[in-house]
């Protein structure tokens, strides 16, 4: 019977053993999983920070973008008008001259031809300006203006 004890004792001091080493192994993997899942809810937030700073990105392009097109749109509407003024102006007067039906003096109506011309010319340049200007290329000249002239012709 002694021997049964031994046996049996040598059996429970393996099982202790195993079930002491299968322990550390469990507390090892335990403590991996820990500092894995850690490690994972700082990606997390990392990540959550990245897609809201990207987002806030995203959005203020598209902001810029519509805020550009409505700009666009603004331009083109206020050069067409500007365009079409003179023109209108130009044909009208030129189409006068040419039925000799005007009350208006032929040295007039070249004059309006004349300063409606120059005004699309200017529209034009101003136009090109605009574009040198995004582009970057923009030189200014300084030049003299004569106010008065400048005043008639506003007037």
């Amino acid at each position: 019977m002694s021997e049964s004890i031994e046996l049996l004792e040598r059996r429970l001091a393996r099982e202790r053993a195993a079930r002491l080493q299968a322990e550390q192994l469990l507390e090892a993997k335990a403590a991996e999983l820990y500092d894995t899942n850690v490690e994972l809810q700082s990606l997390i937030v990392e990540l959550d920070e990245v897609v809201a700073r990207r987002t806030a990105e995203a959005l203020g392009a598209r902001d810029e973008a519509v805020a550009a097109r409505q700009s666009t749109t603004a331009f083109l509407s206020n050069m067409s008008h500007e365009i079409r003024t003179p023109l209108a102006s130009i044909i009208g007067f030129a189409e006068l001259l040419i039925d000799g039906r005007t009350s208006v003096g032929r040295e007039e109506a070249l004059d309006a031809i004349i300063g409606n011309g120059r005004h699309l010319l200017e529209v034009i340049n101003d136009i090109l300006d605009v574009s040198k200007i995004e582009a970057d290329g923009l030189e200014l000249d300084c030049v003299d203006t004569g106010l008065p002239a400048l005043l008639h012709e506003v007037a």
